[in-house]
């Protein structure tokens, strides 16, 4: 059975701060992370993730990192 879950560095890039959850399992969420602009945060086997910002159109990059 393959593992669905990543790990995953989120990067703020906009001039919003942004607010994330995520979960493991699909059934219960972490509490919420505050992630200020410029900041990067790593996220480990992460099987999903909910992203808000007060900042209409925040950018921000999400990139998977494979396991080897």
């Amino acid at each position: 059975k393959r593992n669905k879950n990543v790990d995953i560095t989120l990067i703020n890039d906009g001039v919003g701060d942004m607010f994330i959850i995520v979960t493991h399992d699909s059934k219960s969420f972490s509490d919420e992370l505050h992630i200020y602009p410029k900041e990067s945060f790593i996220l480990r086997d992460i099987y999903e993730i909910r992203l808000r910002s007060g900042h209409q159109g925040n950018k921000f990059r999400l990139t998977e990192f494979q396991k080897i």
